[in-house]
């Protein structure tokens, strides 16, 4: 069996590290990206009864209790990412939440290293780099380039690679239109692919309530169960790129199906076989909007790791893809959707 994984409590205690403001925008005009997923079958996970054991472990090292949930299948094990993500203290560095308007349009934004384009590099024992696809380079989403997350062996808890973006300050989750990327994952800990963390003010007083993940693998239902069955994305393969969708709108009723945990309120929007739907949580939090931290410290992240300090990570990503709805902000009649495309400088 898998236990829920709690990468919330890591995520606290952690003090980010300052980078410096700025950055260069280069884009071009883009009239649609493929869209779909890649449905595959993972042989890489471990077994049940070796990750419960470990799960176990990790949970009494940090004070936190363990449910078991019987099935015939294993659970993701998220407990210390929620850890991780929990403990990670939100002290900001005094800087200001820049003034970046969104263009109109569907527009691809070229990002080939640090501090570009509203993007910046948060590590802890590991790397962020742009680089050739070494991963899955006959299939590369957008060639030849990716973002590159390596997380090495370090002291813990806190190991890991993360890519923090300060465009969406305010931006509120039912506005959203598009949230999607690829990731080809070739090494993890046979636990975590690169995912995804929003940090969301539920109020309108721009602090930080809560933060709200996206991992794949919860989006199918031998992991992710009624929502998962819902999302229907993966399950995970190595060394392959695969679409995930953070999202997943239900073309009918516009509700978003994809799966997503709260690392505040972890009871009622768990990790593992009982995770929720983000409509689940905008219908709780219906004012939910992406905040900074401040202006060096983003509220949209693309991360790696958070898991064992001893667990090693080597995943890439790209087409990083965020819509938002802004008909009628400041007078504008068009949407916003934005793909990044992660280069090799």
């Amino acid at each position: 069996m898998r236990f829920a994984r709690n990468t919330a409590e890591l995520f606290h205690n952690v003090r980010p590290r300052d980078a410096p403001e700025g950055g260069t925008i280069h884009e071009k005009d883009l009239d649609e990206l493929p869209d779909g997923q890649a449905v595959c079958h993972n042989d890489a996970h471990r077994s049940g009864a070796a990750r419960s054991l470990r799960s176990g472990r990790r949970a009494a090292a940090y004070g936190l209790a363990t449910r078991w949930r019987p099935s015939s299948k294993p659970h993701r094990c998220s407990s210390t990412v929620a850890t991780a993500l929990g403990s990670e203290p939100l002290i900001p560095d005094g800087t200001l939440t820049p003034d970046d308007p969104l263009p109109v349009g569907h527009t691809i934004h070229v990002v080939t290293h640090d501090n570009q384009d509203s993007w910046k590099v948060h590590v802890s024992s590991g790397t962020v780099t742009f680089e050739n696809d070494e991963c899955d380079p006959d299939a590369t989403p957008l060639p030849s380039g990716a973002l590159h997350l390596v997380v090495a062996p370090g002291i813990g808890p806190l190991t890991y690679a993360r890519l923090r973006a300060t465009r969406y300050h305010r931006t509120y989750l039912r506005d959203l239109t598009r949230l999607d990327y690829w990731a080809c994952d070739h090494k993890n800990n046979g636990q975590q692919w690169p995912f995804v963390v929003l940090e969301i003010d539920q109020d309108g007083d721009n602090v930080i309530d809560d933060e709200i993940v996206f991992e794949p693998a919860y989006q199918n239902a031998s992991e992710g169960g009624m929502c998962g069955a819902v999302s229907d994305q993966g399950p995970e393969m190595l060394d392959a790129w695969q679409f995930w969708d953070g999202l997943r709108t239900d073309a009918a009723t516009g509700d978003f199906r994809a799966c997503w945990w709260s690392v505040e309120e972890m009871e009622a929007f768990p990790p593992g076989f009982t995770i929720r739907s983000l409509s689940e949580y905008i219908a709780v939090h219906p004012n939910a909007a992406i905040v900074n931290l401040d202006g060096n410290h983003g509220g949209v992240q693309v991360m790696h790791g958070f898991s064992d300090a001893s667990d090693s990570y080597d995943g890439w990503v790209d087409a990083f893809t965020i819509g938002k709805d802004i008909n009628g902000s400041s007078g504008q009649t068009q949407n916003s959707t934005v793909t990044y495309d992660f280069q090799k400088p």
